[in-house]
Order: C-alpha cells, then sequence, then structure tokens
C-alpha cells in the first residue's frame, strides 16, 4: 500500500491545485492571450494571471509593463523545471496592450 501512495506521488509531480502550464512559449502565449485579451485593466490581468499560478510585479522601464512568472519545480521523473516568463506591456490608459511570453527550461 506505501508503494503504490509513493508511485502515485511520483507520477502527479505532487499535489498543487494550480494548473500545470505546458507547451512551447507560442502555446503558452495563445493561452494567455485568452485569459488576458488586449484592453483588460492591469488590476484585473494581474488577478486572472495569478489565478493561473503566476506571480505578477509591476516593471516601469521606459514602457510600463507587468512581469509575470509560472515556475513549474523539477519533479523526480521529469528532471526539468520549468519558468516561463510573461510580460504584459500596458497603455497609458492602464490596460493590456500585447503580450509576450518566453520559456526557460533547467535540468537538475
Amino acid at each position: 500500500m506505501r508503494l503504490i501512495a509513493i508511485l502515485v506521488l511520483l507520477f502527479s509531480g505532487g499535489c498543487t491545485s494550480r494548473e500545470r502550464l505546458s507547451g512551447s512559449a507560442s502555446d503558452i502565449e495563445a493561452r494567455i492571450k485568452l485569459w488576458v485579451p488586449v484592453g483588460m485593466p492591469s488590476g484585473e490581468a494581474k488577478s486572472v494571471m495569478e489565478k493561473h499560478g503566476f506571480s505578477c510585479k509591476p516593471l516601469v522601464r521606459g514602457v510600463h509593463k507587468l512581469e509575470c512568472v509560472y515556475s513549474r519545480p523539477a519533479t523526480v521523473l521529469t528532471w526539468i523545471a520549468v519558468d516561463s516568463y510573461a510580460v504584459l506591456s500596458l497603455s497609458q490608459d492602464d490596460r493590456v496592450s500585447s503580450v509576450e511570453v518566453t520559456t526557460n527550461f533547467t535540468g537538475l
């Protein structure tokens, strides 16, 4: 019985309540654009991204942006950690004007 419990934990990657984000950067970007359409207010966009497991913080580097980071830690089975970075550019009226996603893979 103990072996079954261990196998379930290994294959599920542990118990988590947040969504498992996977796919290429372009797949993730397409999904985020469905969640956070252009024109959405930045506060609402931040809330939506955080509900999907991202951690978000504002960036101000010439252009107002919201940087959101999603990390999926490596498991015993995958040996690869995945970090996805979404940068939501914001317009002058504090609404989403574009979405860009990059993904990094890190081996153990």
